[in-house]
């Protein structure tokens, strides 16, 4: 690329999966030849019914034998029933 000095640029605060793929992308393949550690996925653990409305759970990835979670949600009214420690659980699995 010649210059990205001129490149439209955006602060986006409704992004859809398909905007953000090409980051996770990029930097698993930069992280990937940078390391040679190249087995890292998302993952996420959802919590609710039948109905598919989620009401809790947790958003990460793993990378190199870790795993972040980014996001670890349980509404007020469910707090306190062990629900975060079995989402926890289910991701340490």
């Amino acid at each position: 690329m010649k210059d990205a000095r001129n490149l439209p640029l955006i602060v986006e605060t409704l992004a859809k999966p398909e905007d953000v793929n090409p980051l996770w992308n990029g930097i698993s393949r930069h992280s990937g030849q940078a390391t040679g550690v190249c087995e890292g996925e998302l993952l996420v653990s959802l919590c609710g019914g039948a109905t598919r409305r989620w009401s809790a759970g947790a958003y990460g990835w793993t990378w190199g034998g870790a795993c972040y979670i980014r996001y670890l949600f349980v509404p007020k009214e469910m707090r306190g029933l062990g629900l975060g420690t079995r989402i926890m659980g289910e991701i340490e699995r």
